[in-house]
């Protein structure tokens, strides 16, 4: 209600004021646009791909590789299980199966952040920091003598012209503003798309949302039921497939 969305039918609309926002709960799935979707893409493809793989490295992306042998046993017992019996199985035309492309840290640490230890608390909130957030950039940003990061502030609105640009925002109940020759916004899909839109006029005008559906599914491995628990557990995506 306070940034003026309002959402109709089985739509909701969440956000989250935490440092690092909804990623602090965003499932860690790092899938890459596919060739074919940027097949009518008017930028540069190849670009976009060596900014994945930068940024992939940086943040810690594992996973993303081809269900195999190898990859069958960095999976948890009962995601093993199905991936032994895809691989068992005579290939399917179009359907691709990988271990799952999760920004997650698996190797060394890094910036205050460990490996991942598959201790199955993911959905706790990862301890040790594994699961990259983007409140994990603030240590190496604060490393900056011209950095600064204000908690609890709300954007309202863009005002200013070229050249001088005014961010207003609100903090508790005072309003304050800030002004800098340049504005990058990065506050999620439906905050920054509401105020570009009102910062150049338009205001009343439908837009077009695209939204990318996802389902979460339980299941039950009956063969498993009275087995002992598994040493290592994962609490996220494990297996990602494509059709």
């Amino acid at each position: 209600a306070a940034a003026g969305i309002e959402t109709r039918g089985a739509y909701v609309a969440l956000g989250s004021h935490a440092p690092g926002g909804l990623s602090r709960i965003w499932g860690a799935l790092a899938a890459r646009i596919s060739d074919e979707e940027m097949h009518d893409w008017p930028g540069d493809a190849a670009g976009l791909a060596a900014a994945y793989d930068r940024v992939a490295r940086r943040i810690g992306v594992s996973g993303g590789a081809p269900i195999d042998e190898n990859g069958a046993q960095r999976l948890t017992p009962p995601a093993a299980r199905l991936a032994n019996g895809h691989m068992r199985q005579a290939a399917t035309p179009g359907f691709d199966l990988t271990t799952a492309p999760n920004a997650v840290l698996m190797g060394e640490a890094r910036d205050g952040r460990h490996g991942c230890t598959a201790c199955g608390l993911c959905l706790h909130g990862c301890a040790r920091g594994s699961i990259y957030h983007s409140a994990s950039e603030l240590p190496a940003l604060r490393r900056f003598p011209n950095f600064a990061y204000r908690s609890g502030v709300r954007v309202e609105r863009l005002a200013g012209r070229a050249g001088r640009r005014i961010v207003v925002a609100r903090t508790g109940g005072e309003a304050v503003s800030f002004r800098a020759p340049v504005v990058v916004l990065a506050a999620g899909t439906l905050m920054t798309t509401s105020l570009a839109l009102r910062h150049i006029g338009l205001t009343g005008v439908p837009i077009r949302l695209h939204n990318n559906p996802v389902a979460g599914t339980a299941f039950v491995v009956p063969r498993l039921i009275g087995t002992d628990l598994p040493q290592a557990s994962f609490g996220l995506g494990q297996m990602f497939y494509s059709l």
